[in-house]
This record gives C-alpha cells, sequence and structure tokens, in this order.
C-alpha cells in the first residue's frame, strides 16, 4: 500500500468483477483441487466480456493455482488495473484460458479519505460530537457507537454499539409550532404496557427540561427514553441496553446514562470536532437510502417505503419519485432491461391510452444510464413519468419521476432531481445482499388452478393475478372468489341455497335501476347457454370517476348451485392479451357433480 501511495498517490486495486464460492473442502480447510466456483458475474465487467459466466469455475490466475479466496486475493494483489492477465476456467468439463484485461476497483471506502495535503486520514478522525444542523440536535460520539439506520428525511436515526451492548434511538416528531403539556410529553413517552418502570419523572434542566422514563422490558433488556420539545419538535430518545452484565455494572451503565446527557437541543456549525449526519441542505432534503443512492427532494415532501425501494410524494400528491434497486442477472445489460421495461409498460396499456417517448443516454453519479418518458392516463387527466436506468456493482438502479403531464415546471423539475443523484457505495446497508427482480420472473403464461370443494368447481388463472380479501377469505371455502390485476377483476360468486330466476331478476333489477339514475349507464342482456346449461348474459359499457370499463357477467346454474362471475376491464387496459386471459379464466372452469 506505501508502494502504492509513494508511485501513484493512491491505492490501485485490479477488478476482475465476479463473486467466487470456496469448495466444501476448502471451507473446512482440507486440501483441494478444485477451484473456486463463480457465483455471480457482474454486468459489463472484466469477467463478463471475457465470456466468464455463473457456474464456471476459477482455476488459476496466470501462473497461480487458486482454490481458497485467500490465494485468490492474493494473486490479484499482484497485477494493477490495465494489465491483462490469463485466467484458467474450467466450464463443464471442458478448460480453457481466457485473457482478461483487468479493471480498477473505485470503490470508496468511508473510512478513508484524502486531503488537500495527500494525508489520508479516517473519515471520522477528530470528530468527537455527532448531530442533525436541520433538527438541531447534537451528542457526543464515541468510539464504537455507528449509525445503523436513518429516515429518508432524517427525522429518525438508530446508533448501535459495535459490540452490540446496546443501542440508540433518536426520534425528531413534528407537531406543528404546538407546546405539549408535561402530560402531553409523557404520552410521548408510553412504552409496552407490560413493562417494568423503574422511574418516571419531569426533570428540569437549564439546558433544556425533559420527560424520562426508565423501564425493564418483558425481554430483560433496560431502557431510558427522554422526551424534549422545541421549536415545534418533539425529540425523543431512547437507550436500550441489551446486555444484562452492562446495566448491572454501575461504572458501564453511568457511561451510557452520561451519553444520554450529553444530548443538547443545539448544533454548533463552527465546530469542527461535530460531525452532522443531517440529510437536509440548502432548504431541500438530500434524501439518502440503504442502496446508497441519494438526491435532493423538496423538505416538505412525504416518504414511504415500498417492496425493493422507497417512495416519496410531494404535499399535494402530484408528483412523486419511486426507487427501485434488485440484483442485476448475470450478462443483463442496460438496452435489454430498458427494452424489458418498455414492453411491459406497452402491455398494461392499450395503445390510445399510452405514450412512450424516445430512450436518451446520459450520465447520472459518473455512470452510463438510460431515460425514458413515458404516459398513460385512465380515461381523465394524463400523467408522465421520467424512468432512470443505470447499473453500478451486482445492482440495477431504477428512479421513477412522476408529474401530471399537463404540470408547469415538469421539466426542470425531472432535471433538478437527476442532477442531484449521487452513488455512494460506502452508505450502502453492509446488509444489503441479493435482491431479485420478481418482474424477470413473471411468466404471463404461468397459471395457477383455485379449487372448491364445497362449491363444485376448478379455476384456472395466471398466476399474476392477486386474490382480493373479502369478508369471507378466512372461511376454507369462500363463496366469493375475486381476483385483481392491473385495470381488472375476475369474480365469483357461488350461491348454495338460491334460485337461477331470482338471481337473475335481482341482477335485472340492479342494472336496471342504475340505468335509470344514469343515462351513460349502457348495457344489453341475452339469454346464453352456459357451460350446457340455461343462463343469462349481461354485457355493461360504463365511465366511472373519468375511467371507462367494460364488463361481462354470467349467471347460471349447475348442479343446484347459481353462480355470477363477472370479467371487469378498464378501457385504458383492453389489450388483446388482457381479454384473452379473461376469457381463458372464465372458460376454463369446471363443475362437479
Amino acid at each position: 500500500m506505501l508502494d502504492h501511495f509513494a508511485k501513484y498517490g493512491k491505492v490501485k486495486r485490479p477488478y476482475l468483477g465476479v463473486e467466487l464460492e470456496e469448495s466444501w473442502e476448502a471451507v473446512v480447510g482440507l486440501p483441494s483441487e478444485n477451484g473456486l466456483r463463480v457465483a455471480y458475474v457482474d454486468p459489463e465487467s472484466p469477467a463478463a466480456k471475457a465470456g466468464i459466466a455463473e457456474g464456471d469455475q476459477l482455476l488459476a490466475i496466470g501462473e497461480t493455482r487458486v482454490n481458497t479466496l485467500a490465494a485468490y486475493h492474493e494473486a490479484l494483489k499482484k497485477y494493477l488495473p490495465d494489465d491483462t492477465v490469463t485466467l484458467t476456467i474450467r466450464s463443464g468439463s471442458n478448460e480453457s484460458g481466457k485473457q482478461v484485461k483487468l479493471g480498477e476497483d473505485t470503490t470508496v471506502h468511508s473510512e478513508w479519505m484524502r486531503d488537500a495535503g495527500s494525508a489520508n486520514i479516517d473519515a471520522d478522525h477528530g470528530k468527537t460530537l455527532i448531530g442533525d444542523s436541520h433538527f438541531g440536535w447534537s451528542m457526543k460520539y464515541p468510539a464504537g457507537l455507528i449509525k445503523d439506520m436513518q429516515s429518508s428525511d432524517g427525522a429518525e436515526v438508530t446508533f448501535e454499539d459495535s459490540k452490540g451492548e446496546y443501542s440508540l434511538d433518536i426520534h425528531v416528531k413534528d407537531i406543528s409550532g404546538s407546546e405539549l403539556s408535561t402530560a402531553g410529553l409523557f404520552d410521548k413517552l408510553e412504552g409496552a404496557a407490560a413493562d417494568t418502570v423503574l422511574e418516571k419523572q419531569y426533570v428540569r434542566h437549564r439546558g433544556a427540561s425533559y420527560a424520562k422514563v426508565t423501564a425493564k422490558s418483558q425481554s430483560g433488556s433496560f431502557y431510558e427514553s427522554r422526551a424534549y420539545q422545541q421549536a415545534g419538535y418533539v425529540y425523543v430518545l431512547t437507550l436500550t441496553v441489551h446486555d444484562e452484565a452492562a446495566y448491572s455494572n454501575k461504572f458501564k451503565l453511568n457511561s451510557l446514562i452520561d451519553l444520554l446527557n450529553s444530548f443538547r437541543l443545539s448544533f454548533d456549525k463552527n465546530d469542527s470536532s461535530l460531525k452532522d449526519i443531517s440529510v437536509v441542505k440548502s432548504g431541500g432534503s438530500r434524501v439518502l437510502t440503504e442502496y446508497g443512492l441519494s438526491f435532493e427532494l423538496p423538505a416538505d415532501w412525504n416518504t414511504g417505503d415500498r417492496e425493493q425501494g422507497s417512495y416519496f410524494t410531494s404535499e399535494d400528491y402530484k408528483r412523486y419519485v419511486a426507487v427501485t434497486v434488485t440484483s442485476a442477472s448475470p450478462g443483463d445489460t442496460l438496452d435489454a432491461w430498458l427494452d424489458r421495461s418498455v414492453k411491459a409498460f406497452e402491455g398494461d396499456y392499450a395503445a390510445d391510452y399510452r405514450k412512450t417517448g424516445e430512450a436518451h443516454d446520459i450520465t447520472v453519479a459518473g455512470i452510463p444510464a438510460k431515460t425514458i418518458e413515458t404516459s398513460w392516463t385512465m380515461g381523465g387527466a394524463w400523467s408522465s413519468a421520467t424512468s432512470v436506468l443505470f447499473m453500478k456493482d451486482k445492482y440495477k438502479y431504477e428512479i421513477e419521476i412522476g408529474y401530471p403531464q399537463d404540470g408547469d415546471g415538469n421539466e426542470a423539475f425531472v432535471k433538478s432531481v437527476v442532477d442531484s443523484i449521487e452513488l455512494d457505495p460506502s452508505a450502502i446497508d453492509p446488509a444489503l445482499g441479493f435482491i431479485q427482480d420478481v418482474r424477470e420472473l413473471i411468466d404471463p403464461a404461468k397459471t395457477v388452478m383455485y379449487k372448491s370443494d364445497k362449491y363444485k368447481y376448478t379455476l384456472t388463472v395466471p398466476e399474476s393475478w392477486h386474490a382480493v380479501n373479502t369478508k369471507y377469505s378466512k372461511e376454507k371455502d369462500s363463496p366469493i372468489l375475486i381476483y385483481s390485476f392491473h385495470g381488472g377483476t375476475f369474480s365469483v360468486r357461488a350461491d348454495t341455497s338460491g334460485k337461477l330466476s331470482d338471481t337473475v331478476k335481482d341482477r335485472e333489477a340492479y342494472y336496471k335501476k342504475n340505468a335509470a339514475d344514469d343515462s351513460e349507464y349502457k348495457y344489453t342482456e341475452s339469454d346464453e347457454t352456459v357451460f350446457g346449461a340455461a343462463g343469462k348474459k349481461i354485457e355493461l359499457q360504463y365511465t366511472a370517476n373519468k375511467v371507462p370499463f367494460r364488463s361481462t357477467e354470467y349467471v347460471f346454474e349447475k348442479n343446484k348451485i347459481v353462480y355470477t362471475v363477472v370479467m371487469r376491464l378498464n378501457d385504458a387496459m383492453r389489450t388483446e392479451q388482457n381479454v384473452d386471459r379473461l376469457n381463458a379464466a372464465f372458460q376454463s372452469m369446471q363443475f362437479k357433480p
């Protein structure tokens, strides 16, 4: 490392772009002639470009045999970025040499940074205090205290002790300029009802008075919670000591209470020993996700979570930013990913209800990216979204920026978000592992069967449809079954006690009343033979809340059970595929005597 600093001013680390697994012999320390199994290949990495694939075995780097990860790292350290090296690879029963031009590992390690004098220092060197400049708090920053989690708006942060003895949670709650009474402050400290309260009091302090509760939980941990208030905010601190030996030791416990006592409702921006963890900068909010991805949003936006990412909306919910992060499949490319995304979008909406813009190449945080605008409508106003797609290391990052199509300032809004995107590998949650992109696994042709023994029928539907919970859902065999999908539903009602004529009469009366109340409510009815039995077919065309839709309803009787099947589909989603899936589901119904 010192030699590299002297020659290059930094440590140069070669990059191959693979994740490797040792054989079981190597894992338990036995001699092994097996190589290292390639468990993952980073798309567009040197390894991928050389044709190395998942499942291959790496046997040697140059002339050095590698059968352990330690041997691999030692062998790779002999080379520099841009060196060409021969890798011995076994694919199946074939063994061959592959020429690979090594890349450079540019991963930024958070514990190191370079100052103006070219000295390498700990990023937290000299930081004895930590705090948030936006919310205006600070406290001591002891060795071993690690920031474990911070919410996207910065209002909540959790610290963990490196030894696992304790954790500290700070939660800033907006009370919109109100002034809470002492009792109201204690309300913010409500713990579990079964916890044993050891102390509960209001502490008057020159710096800032606070409500305090100390207790032992049912699990045996000790905690102390404090609630402060200032300038329309309540600051709730909770110190939890997990290790009984730590809170039984008066010296250790006093040192932890001293950490709580160091909390101040102030932040000195001129104090160089104070580390600022605020995500809010220059009147905006720098949103930092668990994936190392950050960008600027207005400070008053709402935040939320969704599967495989986060979701942010403006106060009026007219604009949003959705983040999705998934693992990249070996060999995947930006172009292929974009093509899949466009096809999925166009498969969801009928042609008259969607628009797809041109894709553009851009650079985001120094990384090649693709951007594309899509627009859609359900029948009323149009909505648009600009999607930004890029890959880094083994992850795919998708930022979808949504807005009303006719809104003012859309272009400037999109530009402000895109220009502010940053990716800091050192900020990635260390627990982050493989995240399957489920969208890649969806097979529209894959079906599943539903079987009702009580109501004597089976039904085959697309696997991608979702069963909707109803008040009957807890029943093992429900009389009402509803499946939903984007823009439509398929439902079956089975009645063992009614008569076909009565059900038909009720349904005709229902449609007739609606048509009398609303001249736009158009339906037709006809007698039909359904699955070999006499029945009724009712077709409806209507617009509800500016969303036009069509439904087809069949009422028929089989084996003394009256069935009502309703297939509803919004016009915006009336694609040939969706219509075919609905009809196929209906035609798949089979009945048992």
